[in-house]
């Protein structure tokens, strides 16, 4: 969170090429998210709804004796000496700040005191500001993705009985989803961006009137202490993507839509910044699918749409690039090539997906557009030049491959030639594929091997070979296109 100063959204988006970096978040809010399904445990007894709807229901699970065993699991606060020191010296200093206090008080009474309640005057969740957040940006929205370091304390233990900081990685959760305690979520929605803080929260805003034995007794209040890394307002787009769409044109015009799109293109660049390109996706496809489905009044309204579409898609297709999708880059740059026909980022990018699927001609051709478009773009002119290394490095291999498998004899210098001619009849046939006849006719005169070569290189680029014989007993090979694969 304490880190230099974020790149600007124009230096992320031309430098294509920076390292990517995983997300150090554990995202809650993703519908991806599954936990370990080989660690289930079963309950021993069927569970009976009329006992949960009046005194509640002791689960009795079946647990194997090696169950969970993994050191690193087993031995979770053992792995944290350094963070469990640090609480714990923060602690000590809150409670030396208290020596003067009444002796008779207990450890969460006596902070009790310093803090204020924020939840309707009934001190059911009372607040400590430990570290003062951003004031312009405000409070947490309602409907608000927050990212959050936390530690959980019951009164009188040492260590936290649950801890994103010992984990070492903040947490993301979605406000609203009951994702949380009820306590935590009050006191998140009065902090700042950056705000560090503490709060006292009574059971009922806890963990209730039953706990979660045998970590959490029954009516038992709970010490959170939290810092908001970030949040990000989210409510606007859901709301409207829940309408149907002609209910939704019905209801918000353009500038309506186009607002809340600007929003979420706004959210996505943060995220960026941050090089957390899932979530960055998850807005700039909301952006889109609001501008897809929106009604247009008139031709300026329609510019101004194909003008934010444009950087919706060519920002899709970057952040696609980062996570490996590029099947979604290819959609995402078509669609932008359809707004701008010879739009250089699209064409680069388009070119970049292209030979991770392994598409090397296509890839070649639309980084060939791209530089003709930017000549004196480096990075379009490095994956250029990676790309012609990389098909060099293939053919040579291929040349090896194929001396290999028509090697019949110690004799090394045929062997090389005829690996040679097979390298040349695959060049021979490519320059035939790129043109509009279907039938190649090849002489005749072929050695075995050498018809052996041809055949192997055809059917890479999915032609069939006919060898055929008129009636004086002559030969004639003929290449046709797309047989194979007509077959298959």
């Amino acid at each position: 969170f304490t880190s230099t100063r974020d790149p600007s959204l124009e230096e992320v988006m031309e430098n294509i090429d920076t390292p990517e970096v995983g997300d150090d978040v554990v995202d809650y809010t993703d519908q991806g998210y599954t936990e370990d399904k080989s660690r289930k445990i079963r309950i021993s007894n069927g569970i009976s709804l009329r006992d949960l709807n009046s005194d509640g229901i002791v689960f009795a699970p079946e647990i194997e004796e090696d169950f969970g065993r993994d050191e690193s699991t087993q031995n979770y606060f053992s792995n944290h000496y350094e963070e469990i020191s640090k609480l714990m010296d923060e602690k000590k200093a809150e409670e030396e700040e208290d020596v003067e206090e009444d002796e008779d008080l207990t450890e969460f009474e006596s902070a009790k005191r310093k803090m204020v309640d924020i939840s309707g005057g009934n001190g059911g969740v009372m607040k400590r500001v430990l570290m003062d957040g951003l004031q312009t940006l405000g409070s947490v929205p309602e409907d608000s993705t927050i990212t959050i370091h936390y530690s959980l304390q019951l009164e009188g233990q040492d260590e936290p009985f649950d801890s994103s900081v010992l984990r070492g990685r903040p947490e993301r959760y979605k406000l609203g989803d009951g994702q949380v305690i009820e306590g935590l979520e009050v006191g998140v929605r009065t902090m700042k961006k950056g705000e560090k803080a503490q709060f006292l929260i009574d059971w009922m805003y806890a963990y209730g009137q039953f706990g979660c034995p045998p970590r959490i007794p029954p009516r038992t209040a709970c010490m959170a202490t939290v810092e908001l890394l970030d949040f990000v307002e989210e409510g606007q787009a859901e709301a409207l993507l829940a309408m149907d769409a002609e209910e939704r044109n019905k209801k918000h015009n353009y500038p309506d839509t186009e607002k809340v799109v600007r929003i979420e293109h706004n959210n996505g660049n943060n995220y960026v910044r941050k090089e957390e390109w899932k979530m960055a996706l998850k807005h700039y496809d909301r952006g889109i699918k609001l501008l897809q489905e929106v009604s247009l009044a008139n031709r300026e309204e329609e510019d101004r749409r194909q003008k934010i579409l444009l950087k919706l898609q060519l920002n899709t297709a970057h952040c696609c690039l980062k996570v490996k999708w590029p099947k979604k880059a290819c959609i995402a740059c078509r669609e932008a090539l359809d707004i701008e026909k010879d739009n250089t980022k699209a064409l680069f990018r388009f070119g970049k997906a292209k030979r991770m699927l392994e598409d090397y001609d296509s890839a070649k051709d639309y980084l060939i557009r791209a530089q003709r478009r930017a000549p004196q773009d480096m990075a379009v002119a490095e994956e250029l030049r990676s790309l012609e290394d990389q098909l060099v490095r293939q053919r040579n291999s291929e040349k090896t491959l194929c001396m290999n498998m028509f090697k019949n004899s110690g004799d090394t210098k045929r062997d090389e030639v005829e690996g040679e001619f097979y390298i040349t009849m695959l060049e021979e046939l490519e320059l035939f594929q790129e043109q509009p006849e279907q039938e190649l006719s090849l002489a005749a005169q072929f050695s075995a091997v050498e018809m052996k070569a041809v055949t192997f290189a055809a059917r890479k680029l999915g032609m069939e070979v006919k060898v055929e014989e008129d009636h004086r007993g002559n030969k004639k090979v003929r290449v046709i296109k797309g047989e194979v694969e007509k077959r298959a």
